[in-house]
């Protein structure tokens, strides 16, 4: 199994002659012809981060091979043609411990410079994708483990008593079941990135060409529709959530999605789990993460509350 970037050079005869960390376990690499490559290489698990960092679900997320779902993606992609976005192209991979790309150059702009209907129509192009029932995608040894309730259950357990307080840690599990309750579960299903930020995970050419990557996390969601698009408009330092990029999301969505979506139960179980996520990691200062966990108790844990912030945002829009 390839451990290194050592391995992969071996493995392939790159002629790579240098290269950088770009996360702990992705490259970019130079070759002697000049050619940039992006090299991504498995985590090794430990005791640490397997039942520490990640618990159970952490387990199962190293069995189930992460790259391997990043490389399906790819595979599936490569078999059509998009007119809204693009991808890094795979270039080898052994389907289990390391992916090689190639890199895309001159991405110094922000989604956020991009026309709201072309943000939009890309996310819906990338969702749309058709992938092969009998792929892996499917159903994986942590596919319930980190579905979106599952997995927003699991963080409140993470950092409640000790962040939230034992009383609200049980009311936000008591929530998060009544908005599961509220979603029916749709006939087709929808291909979701479901690891989305608001800088994070796209890239923008300088020509303002939309790049999305990191397919790591993809899966079908047959319930949580709104994920990416909640995902991309929140803006958590701020507080406020882009209302134009939903209210053009549901717009061009219209005539393909089921009318017993709840929208705002939606909305809010999903900046649940990111507001959860945010507090377990460690990019946001102390003080950012009260503030995220003033937003939790004060308008995420009550349906009234949270419908009083998210239309005072649209009033002002």
């Amino acid at each position: 199994m390839v451990r290194s970037i050592e391995d992969v050079e071996r493995e392939h005869l790159l002629g790579i002659v240098s290269y950088s960390m770009v996360t702990p376990n992705t490259y970019h690499a130079k070759t002697i012809s000049g050619e940039e490559l992006l090299i991504k290489i498995k985590r090794r698990p430990t005791i640490n981060n397997l039942f520490k960092d990640f618990g159970i679900a952490g387990f199962y997320y190293y069995l189930s091979t992460p790259l391997k779902r990043e490389a399906i993606i790819n595979d599936e992609l490569t078999k059509s043609e998009f007119l809204n976005f693009d991808f890094p192209r795979m270039l080898h991979t052994d389907y289990c411990s390391y992916i090689v790309f190639e890199y895309i150059k001159n991405c110094n702009c922000n989604l956020l410079d991009i026309a709201v209907e072309k943000v939009v129509k890309s996310l819906i192009e990338f969702q749309s994708i058709s992938i092969n029932k009998k792929t892996k995608l499917y159903k994986t040894a942590s596919s319930v483990l980190r579905s979106i309730s599952v997995s927003t259950v699991k963080g409140i357990v993470v950092i409640g008593p000790k962040k939230l307080g034992v009383v609200t840690t049980i009311s936000a599990i008591r929530e998060v079941a009544k908005m599961l309750k509220l979603q029916k579960k749709l006939k087709q299903g929808w291909l979701l990135h479901k690891d989305f930020e608001r800088n994070a995970n796209y890239l923008v050419t300088d020509d303002r060409k939309i790049y999305f990557i990191d397919f790591e996390m993809t899966a079908i969601e047959k319930r949580w529709i709104m994920t990416d698009i909640v995902d991309l408009a929140w803006d958590v330092e701020n507080m406020s959530i882009d209302h134009d990029l939903i209210t053009e999301y549901l717009k061009e969505i219209d005539e393909i999605y089921d009318k017993s979506i709840e929208l705002l139960t939606q909305a809010r179980l999903i900046l649940l789990r990111k507001a959860v996520y945010f507090i377990r990691g460690t990019k946001y200062s102390q003080e950012m993460n009260k503030q995220i966990i003033n937003f939790i108790k004060d308008v995420l844990l009550d349906a009234r509350s949270f419908e009083l912030w998210y239309y005072s945002g649209l009033e002002k829009n």
